[in-house]
């Protein structure tokens, strides 16, 4: 067996011929048929010809015939299967572009960032997890890759921000940026009354004010947003 993505002329093994003739007979080997997969020595060492071909998502084993002869000439062929094993390889994760409304409550996910991962078939190397890089105020990213909004978002502030997130499999990390364009809502003004008075009356926070007298003061607020009700205009 010789593992993925051996190098080219890694030495996979050596062939074993025996001859009834006696134990101490030297052989030599050679192919019968071409391979791109491996050349042979002619003292029986069997090498990587070609790495790139060396991939057990796409093939776990393949035979080769080899010729054996000895000095009498004799010769015979016989079909030499190499199997390829599993190894770890390194999770791919590429830059983003997601999309949220600045109305978006804390705990909204965002979208989720995913992987590419060569062994996704393969349970041992295929457990992948994520991490936000560094700090954010506004966001945080779970261990399965979704982002979540932590923080108040106002596209009259910040219409974009940009977070490096890091993907793990127990051996390898890789990182990316993602970018989170935040999306203009339009939004409804919020206005309350905080203290209305007449000559003989004061109501503080009214919902609805009943009198007969002609003249009354009204002090109120107005905010762009009724989520940000510390940021009003105070009216008189």
């Amino acid at each position: 067996a010789v593992p993925e993505n051996s190098k080219d002329s890694t030495k996979i093994g050596t062939l074993e011929g025996v001859d009834l003739d006696g134990p101490y007979t030297v052989f030599s080997y050679e192919l019968a048929d071409s391979s791109d997969y491996v050349y042979v020595a002619p003292n029986g060492d069997v090498f990587v010809k070609d790495s790139t071909l060396f991939d057990f998502e796409n093939i776990k084993s393949f035979d080769i015939k080899v010729r054996i002869q000895d000095p009498d000439g004799s010769a015979s062929v016989g079909t030499v299967t190499i199997k390829i094993t599993d190894v770890n390889e390194a999770p791919k994760l590429d830059n983003t572009t997601f999309e949220v409304a600045e109305d978006a409550d804390k705990g909204t996910v965002v979208d989720t960032v995913k992987a590419k991962d060569p062994d996704v078939n393969n349970p041992e190397f295929s457990k992948l997890t994520y991490a936000l890089v560094g700090e954010s105020d506004v966001f945080e990213v779970k261990p399965d890759g979704s982002i979540v909004v932590i923080g108040e978002l106002d596209y009259e502030t910040t219409t974009v921000y940009t977070i490096q997130v890091s993907v793990n499999d127990g051996e390898f990390t890789d990182t990316a940026d993602v970018t989170i364009k935040v999306t203009n809502v339009v939004e409804r003004s919020y206005v309350e009354i905080t203290k209305a008075e007449n000559s003989d009356t004061s109501w503080v926070k009214p919902d609805t004010i009943y009198t007969n007298k002609t003249e009354l003061e009204v002090f109120w607020r107005e905010c762009a947003n009724e989520k940000r009700l510390e940021n009003c205009n105070v009216q008189q």
